[in-house]
């Protein structure tokens, strides 16, 4: 015959935890959070390409100068200027040096309009003297009050840009 249950024992160490459950509902949603700061001012710059031979004109509205971002004289883009008469090349790259950065600032730089002649006489060019070049010249039209450069946010930003 069986005894009478004996009494409870102690209880066991805690088991492993279990598995999460079902996600709840949603919360409300929060308020907006604070606007962000403004993104920067675009860079706005004139730019023009023109192939060796012929004339490039910068050009500014009355009493902006202009202001020489970048120039390139040579070939680094084989699809551009690709046209021309002789036998020069088109698809071999040839590279622009400071001295024809310094030749279009030299004619432009503080003008309301200029002419660049594209040719390698104009550059003082003895270099790659097989391969059709081209100008790229990229520039700003700085606004000028009673002789003053005005400086803006824009500007300023441009300059940061240029390093």
């Amino acid at each position: 015959m069986d005894g009478s249950p004996g009494s409870p024992g102690l209880p066991g160490a805690a088991g492993f935890p279990g598995g999460s459950g079902m996600p709840g509902m949603p919360g409300m949603q929060g308020p907006p959070g604070a606007p962000g700061q403004p993104g920067p001012t675009p860079i706005r710059y004139n730019g023009t390409v023109k192939c060796e031979e012929d004339t490039a004109w910068l050009r500014c509205n009355e009493y902006k100068h202009i202001s020489i971002i970048s120039a390139f004289w040579g070939r680094r883009n084989f699809g551009l200027c690709t046209e021309h008469t002789g036998n020069l090349q088109f698809n071999k790259y040839c590279p622009t040096t400071p001295l024809f950065l310094t030749k279009v600032k030299d004619a432009c730089e503080g003008t309301t309009m200029c002419e660049i002649r594209c040719t390698k006489f104009f550059f003082n060019d003895e270099t790659c003297n097989d391969v059709y070049k081209y100008l790229e010249v990229y520039y700003k039209c700085i606004e000028v009050i009673n002789g003053h450069e005005v400086v803006n946010e824009d500007n300023l930003l441009n300059a940061n840009f240029l390093g």
